[in-house]
């Protein structure tokens, strides 16, 4: 399936909870995808009602007035929250201004996907890596209670039994040759929607390219040099650290469970 921002929150809120959290990706999590290729704008705003309501009223004129104001309220609420959260615990470096005041409109998406592996990882959640679903699995009552998956480099087909699945798995961009959306093929739309899903808002889209430095697309990258070390009398990048290493694969085993044995459990495919 795809990657985005959300496998590695969705996993950290489910082990948060005391459940037992699976995560798999078709990838390597954390390392591909369009946010950990590239860097990416947040809708932060402080939590003052007249900011929130200048931010909301803006975008409603972007959306052609077609924006419900509580679910924006939802995600300005809920971004202010994993933004003091990502300042706060997983330390991330936030720019500042000349007060000192951090700046959380962007992040940096290498920095910021690597951290959330490292925390998914520390709170119990087991990672699959290279483990693309191949389709939802439903209870005699239709309701979806986890996943077939593949396990590529043994080749091996796994059960995932689950108490709740959540489908984390970005959009659909292949074609648009965006940086970092090859691996954006709709899989997890295409899942639901075998499952029984209906989906809402398909017709709208957005794009996005590679822009010149210092517009408004780039005002939150904080450009830096590859760190570089020599090999004989050749020069090369030093390779970032969140490259996969096959063959360093989690066991299994454990995420076969009886069935009809869900418990507190939770499966996020991504």
């Amino acid at each position: 399936m795809t990657r985005s921002r959300l496998p590695p929150l969705s996993g950290a809120a489910g082990a948060q909870t005391g459940a037992d959290v699976v995560l798999a990706d078709k990838g390597y999590t954390g390392a591909s995808g369009a946010t950990a290729s590239v860097g990416t704008g947040i809708w932060h705003v402080d939590d003052v009602p007249e900011l929130r309501e200048a931010a909301m009223a803006s975008r409603e004129a972007l959306g052609g007035f077609l924006a419900d104001r509580d679910w924006m309220a939802r995600v300005l609420d809920e971004t202010h929250a994993r933004m003091d959260e990502l300042a706060r615990v997983q330390r991330y470096p936030f720019p500042v201004d000349a007060q000192g005041r951090q700046l959380r409109g962007g992040l940096q998406g290498p920095d910021y996907m690597r951290r959330q592996r490292t925390r998914v990882r520390r709170l119990g959640v087991r990672i699959l890596d290279h483990t693309p679903a191949l389709e939802l699995l439903t209870d005699a009552d239709g309701v979806v209670s986890g996943a077939r998956v593949l396990d590529r480099p043994t080749g091996e087909t796994v059960r995932i039994q689950a108490a709740a699945v959540v489908l984390a798995a970005g959009g659909c961009a292949f074609q648009s040759k965006t940086l970092g959306c090859d691996v954006n093929t709709g899989d997890g739309a295409l899942l639901a929607v075998e499952a029984g899903a209906r989906l809402s808002g398909m017709e709208f889209s957005n794009a996005y390219a590679i822009a010149p430095k210092g517009t408004s697309l780039t005002s939150d990258a904080r450009l830096r040099p590859r760190r570089r070390r020599r090999s004989g009398d050749r020069a090369t990048g030093q390779l970032p650290d969140l490259l996969p290493v096959r063959g360093v694969l989690p066991d299994r085993r454990a995420v076969r469970r009886p069935a009809g044995d869900r418990g507190r459990s939770g499966l996020a495919l991504a």
